[in-house]
């Protein structure tokens, strides 16, 4: 079988395409996976609806709370997903006007 990887392996430069299907492929699924480990959050939900209708002070509390959650609950390779929570939080702080505090999220 490592015969056959290594003449797989060998061919890769030939099919170009096929190595860019694979990522964007790869990609896509790190995508899927941190909007449907977002979606298990109803905080992140109602949180990210707040700040999209600029309501920050409501936005706020829920979007700490989401971010505590993702940060003790969420596995170590949700890296995407916890900069999306941290994003949003400090999205908000930013808007609110706590820079210093939104710099640090």
């Amino acid at each position: 079988q490592l015969s056959n990887f290594g003449a797989m392996a060998s061919l890769a430069h030939v099919f170009p395409l096929h190595r860019l299907c694979i990522a964007r492929c790869a990609s896509r699924l790190a995508q899927t996976r941190a909007f449907s480990l977002l979606e298990q959050l109803p905080d992140y939900a109602a949180g990210s609806k707040a700040l999209a209708e600029k309501r920050f002070s409501e936005a706020l509390p829920i979007l700490k709370r989401a971010v505590e959650v993702a940060d003790a609950y969420f596995p170590a390779d949700a890296g995407a997903e916890l900069d999306e929570c941290h994003a949003s939080l400090g999205s908000c702080l930013w808007y609110i006007g706590q820079y210093e505090e939104a710099t640090r999220v």
